[in-house]
């Protein structure tokens, strides 16, 4: 699921970052508050008791809504404990994907090799028999 947000964010906009290198860094650098626990007000004002309450805090604000259009998006339902798997991969995939925008900003467009950290995209395809649809068979890529 991080490695489909993160070939929309890292390939989706290479061609055109839109924020100079600069900005992207500073995404970067929320992302990296986030994960200590440094992120957003509540974060900053609230009680908890004890650093790691913050962290989860600070990092569910941060990537929590991302997390769940994911979910939607793909329409799985999930559990808790799965769903936190999911921030804390975003947390760490988003933000190598916004030092790649960085990078593609500054005219830096060399291979991409976290990418293949993630499994091949799927693709999906229809068989047309008879002039009927058949059940969509999934195809998996390799590479």
């Amino acid at each position: 699921m991080s490695g489909i947000a993160y070939r929309a964010f890292a390939e989706g906009l290479e061609d055109n970052p839109g924020l100079s290198p600069r900005q992207w860094l500073q995404v970067a650098d929320e992302n990296r508050l986030a994960q200590e626990g440094e992120f957003g007000l509540g974060s900053k004002l609230g009680i908890f008791p004890d650093q790691d309450a913050r962290r989860d805090n600070s990092i569910e604000q941060r990537f929590g809504a991302m997390a769940d259009a994911m979910l939607v998006r793909e329409s799985i339902v999930t559990d808790e404990a799965s769903r936190w798997k999911l921030i804390e991969a975003l947390a760490k995939d988003m933000t190598e994907a916004v030092k790649k925008l960085a990078r593609n900003a500054d005219g830096d467009y060399s291979a991409d090799t976290y990418v293949g950290r993630f499994p091949a995209p799927a693709k999906v395809s229809t068989d047309v028999r008879g002039g009927h649809l058949s059940t969509p068979l999934l195809h998996t890529q390799r590479g």
